[in-house]
């Protein structure tokens, strides 16, 4: 059996406080900040055992507790941004996966996956294709 490995990253947005933004961050395991011209990006950490986006970090006496990005994030964009972050990754040869989010400040979102060209030519073509994996 073999493992999947992947990279992420987000593209950069604008924060209203980037002290608590920052201090958020800090929360999120394996994930590093970017800055560029006072807009941040994050991308999933070389130190990360996947390469995927973190859906759980250590809470209060090291529990577990789940992360939803989506919401989390949203608190922290200024007005008018839109934060989009991706995923993409394989196991060997067997599966790639891909997709993207996007969230906008008050927890809008749009999702996509390279899965969706299945649905696309189906509907627009009326045929279906075998799945790329083996």
């Amino acid at each position: 059996m073999s493992n999947w490995y992947g990279t992420a990253r987000s593209n950069y947005v604008r924060v209203k406080d980037t002290e608590a933004f920052r201090a958020w961050v800090g929360t999120l395991p394996d994930v590093d900040l970017a800055e560029k011209e006072g807009a941040f990006a994050l991308f999933v950490g070389r130190d990360s055992e996947s390469g995927a986006w973190p859906s759980v970090r250590s809470g209060p006496e090291e529990r577990e507790e789940d992360i939803d990005i989506d919401a989390e994030i949203a608190k922290h964009l200024a007005p008018g941004e839109v934060f989009i972050y991706c995923e993409c990754g394989a196991e060997k040869l067997r599966y790639l996966t891909g997709w993207a989010t996007a969230v906008n400040e008050v927890g809008d979102t749009l999702h996509i996956s390279i899965d969706d060209i299945y649905a696309l030519v189906k509907q627009h073509w009326n045929l279906t294709p075998p799945i790329a994996a083996y």
